[in-house]
């Protein structure tokens, strides 16, 4: 009967140590676990930084894209204006002799040409200025959206995470409270 009783707590030594190694285990990876919650919490703020960073510099975009807007539009009222005053010049030039009247048309057709070449310019850069603008607006979707996409996946491991933490504290309780493990 003593040997029984021996041999009955030596196996519950055993499976006192088990446990014991086992607890040990599981609050190693806690730890472990509380580690890498706190790199995904780093890497998660490192993109919230740089989301705002991207914010920033689609505003700073923004503006160059207003400030070269505002001068292309004075530029052209500009040149507008020098047209303006050169045809004016030209029309009173042109009250004097035949002469100067076929001179002045010849000088009124180069005009039209120069204006006709102006608004093809303008249309071009305009055309241009849009293309850029179209470029640079899909470029910040794209961004965003990878940046989105980045933090939902951060999101999904921290929820991962955090429920297999739960689980595992969950499971350390268990083994803790088991009745088994009273000598």
């Amino acid at each position: 009967m003593a040997r029984e009783k021996d041999q009955l707590l030596a196996q519950e030594k055993s499976r006192l140590h088990d446990h014991t190694t086992l607890v040990s285990r599981l609050e190693a990876q806690i730890v472990e676990n509380g580690g890498e919650k706190i790199s995904l919490e780093s890497r998660l703020s490192e993109l919230r930084d740089q989301l705002a960073r991207c914010d920033s510099r689609e505003q700073e975009l923004r503006d160059k894209v207003r400030q070269y807007k505002d001068k292309f539009t004075a530029k052209v009222n500009e040149a507008i204006r020098e047209q303006q005053d050169l045809y004016t010049r030209a029309k009173e030039m042109s009250k004097g002799a035949l002469g100067e009247i076929q001179r002045q048309e010849t000088q009124r057709k180069a005009l039209s040409e120069q204006i006709e070449a102006g608004r093809a310019q303008i249309s071009k850069l305009r055309e241009t200025f849009k293309a850029t603008l179209e470029k640079q607006a899909q470029e910040n979707e794209r961004k965003f959206v990878q940046v989105q996409y980045e933090l939902d996946r951060e999101r999904d491991k921290n929820s991962h995470l955090a429920d297999k933490l739960a689980k595992e504290q969950e499971l350390t309780t268990m083994h803790v409270s088991s009745p088994s493990l009273s000598v």
